[in-house]
């Protein structure tokens, strides 16, 4: 956690400061605005964007069973897709999506239950809009709870036709027993798809020719005929990543090969390959392995502080008197590259490394752990992503998620470099199919945390922005609603202005106004609370109108949440936080004649003098500016049409009409 001065200049004028914390350069909310940003710049697609929909697509082969999914959901719209492990049933969950309306609205990823005990609601009827394309996956769900759910299932089908919605629930491979008659027939077992095409279509994204003997190679069967279709994609890339070191002309057969060698498990090579070498050989391999692709002095400099790290003893002899570090590299399979960068002779060889350390030096893991924090300044020498990536894999393969979080703490409160790595780490972790809700979770855990460093906290808002948002939207809002009420200034009003970035989808700004309502969560006793209640309650977003019609405010859930708010806002009568924007309510009610917007002011009135005094008071505010060109008949009307609702509200007769001219004649 960072321990100098409080972050809060919006506008620094320097990227960092001269003082330091720890050796460690602070951070200025500049820099970390502009790190943040470019992160944005160039992050890579998350599951659900329209640009990963459309490499689908592309890429999607059919799998045996597919013309039955697909007239189930045209129907019903609603399927049960049941496929094994490996077979890409979420990529086909997903295609199934997108070839239902072509992606005319974002794909929702519906929460899991049981998942975290972070607030959120499953399968919930309300939180279906129109026109929405919802994806439900309960693959790792276990039985019992998936058969516990098919009640809450079935209502939420019914919702999804009402609203002319659709929805691709995934389902494991195991046998469950559906006997839900309204389940029964939404059901479609997928198949695996065929190898072949799926690699051709892949090499054919790459521009890489090839013919038709190439792909029945028989090193290429063990994968294509039992891999998963990610062992497939991966060979694929592995291809590219051969055709790109090899000379032009190479054969398709030659990649292949190479190919097909670097995806083999290379476990026993690589354990072979440490057993026959003394400590300071390993260290430099692991030093090479984590950061492929570094200057050669950065590897170096990187295994003198692992060699520290891990207190392994100093040399007994003058360092003249040892090989060179060229010497070392060539005994250890890494070659150094005309552009002094080093690499494995073999590709996939560095991930295999950093596997085999982490899984088989369990009592140094921690001092790994401690390593790579303070590693951060070598990634200003290597792609600090693909330390991260590398970082990442070996840490969830022994199960040790909790490290990645640890390092993600450390880099975020020190240089723009590691602040960069912190962010990239939190994307990637969040990304983890099987991992990705522990970071969820921690992310949940900071959120409520009001003293978060600065860095951290940014890093988090864009997280949940970017990464959490268009999977787990109900997750996203609940940390950004959190971290609105940060004790820096600069963070809660980024956290404010992310969700209300969010709240552009109808579905969200439904979610988020009952979120700020709900007695337990709110904090509308409180300036911030209200303020961004009356920011996410604007008028005109309200009244824009749905596929189907239906405005927001129309919503009887809405409805009762503005009410709801605006009774609390009106309640602390401190005219500088509601004037303007109840101002704007009046405005926007006469000028598009909607009297809705009227009668939720007025039911927040409702049965309490002070509120409605309160409400009236603006009314008459509001009426004695009105200049004459600006309709002020229009406006006399609406004040008209507030009293008289007030007046029966709190059981009073109806005041004297002429009231609304005196002081204007």
């Amino acid at each position: 956690m960072l321990d100098g001065p409080r972050l809060t200049d919006r506008r620094a004028a320097v990227a960092v400061t001269g003082s330091s914390v720890g050796g460690d350069v602070i951070v200025q909310v500049t820099e970390i605005h502009q790190v943040v940003e470019r992160w944005r710049a160039r992050h890579v697609p998350r599951a659900l964007d329209r640009q990963h929909e459309e490499r689908i697509a592309g890429l999607f082969v059919n799998p045996p069973g597919w013309d039955r999914a697909t007239a189930i959901l045209r129907e019903q719209r609603v399927v049960l897709v049941q496929a094994a492990p490996g077979t890409g049933r979420r990529t086909a969950a997903l295609r199934l999506l997108h070839i239902d309306n072509g992606g005319s609205e974002p794909i929702h990823e519906l929460p899991v239950p049981g998942e975290e005990n972070a607030e959120e609601h499953v399968l919930d009827p309300d939180d279906v809009a129109d026109a929405d394309r919802l994806l439900l996956d309960l693959a790792p769900v276990g039985d019992e709870r998936v058969q516990a759910l098919y009640g809450r299932l079935r209502a939420f089908c019914t919702a999804v036709r009402a609203r002319q919605a659709t929805l691709v629930v995934v389902l494991s491979g195991r046998t469950l027993r559906i006997t839900d008659p309204g389940l029964v027939g939404l059901l479609a077992r997928l198949g695996r798809p065929d190898g072949v095409a799926v690699l051709r279509r892949h090499l054919d994204a790459y521009r890489i020719g090839h013919a038709d003997h190439d792909l029945r190679q028989d090193d290429l069967v063990p994968v294509l005929e039992r891999g998963s279709m990610r062992d497939i994609e991966h060979l694929a890339s592995l291809v590219r990543e051969a055709r790109d070191r090899c000379a032009a002309g190479t054969s398709v057969a030659t990649l292949l090969d190479q190919a097909c060698a670097a995806l083999a498990d290379q476990a026993d090579e690589v354990a072979a390959q440490v057993a026959g070498r003394p400590g300071r050989a390993r260290t430099l391999m692991l030093a090479s392995a984590l950061f492929e692709g570094a200057a050669v002095d950065a590897v170096f400099e990187a295994e003198s502080l692992l060699v520290q790290t891990v207190r392994y003893p100093d040399l007994q002899t003058h360092e003249l008197e040892e090989p060179d570090l060229r010497s070392r590299l060539d005994d250890i399979d890494v070659e150094v590259g005309p552009d002094r960068r080093v690499r494995f002779r073999r590709p996939n060889h560095a991930e295999a490394v950093c596997r085999h350390f982490w899984r088989y030096f369990p009592r140094l893991r921690d001092q790994f752990r401690n390593w790579v924090v303070q590693c951060g300044h070598a990634l200003s020498a290597v792609d600090g992503d693909d330390v991260v990536e590398r970082y990442l894999d070996a840490c969830l393969q022994v199960g040790r998620s909790r490290d990645v979080l640890v390092a993600i703490e450390a880099w975020a409160s020190r240089e723009p470099l590691r602040l960069a790595a912190a962010l990239t780490a939190l994307e990637r972790g969040l990304a983890a199919p099987r991992e990705g809700w522990r970071f969820r979770r921690r992310c949940y855990e900071w959120s409520i945390n009001r003293r978060l460093a600065a860095p951290l906290a940014h890093i988090v808002i864009a997280a949940c922005v970017d990464v959490i948002a268009p999977n787990h939207p109900q997750q996203a809002i609940v940390r950004l609603h959190h971290l609105t009420r940060h004790d820096e200034d600069d963070v809660a009003m980024s956290a404010r202005h992310a969700l209300l970035r969010l709240a552009d989808d109808r579905r969200l700004l439904r979610r988020t106004l009952a979120r700020l309502v709900t007695p337990e969560l709110s904090n509308l006793h409180e300036p911030r609370g209200r303020s961004l209640f009356l920011a996410l309650a604007d008028p005109e977003r309200l009244l824009k109108r749905s596929s189907s019609g239906r405005p927001l405010l129309g919503e009887p859930g809405v409805r009762n949440a503005l009410v709801s708010g605006w009774a609390a806002v009106l309640l602390y009568p401190s005219r500088a936080e509601y004037d303007g924007r109840v101002r704007h309510w009046f405005d926007v009610a006469t000028e598009q004649r909607v009297d809705d917007l009227l009668a939720v002011l007025v039911d927040a009135c409702r049965a309490d003098f002070a509120v409605s005094a309160t409400l009236v008071g603006a009314a008459y505010r509001w009426l004695e500016e009105t200049a004459d060109e600006r309709a002020p008949s229009d406006r006399r009307q609406t004040v008209r049409t507030i009293l008289r609702a007030v007046d029966g509200a709190i059981g009073m007769d109806a005041r004297d009409d002429m009231r609304l001219d005196e002081g204007r004649s």
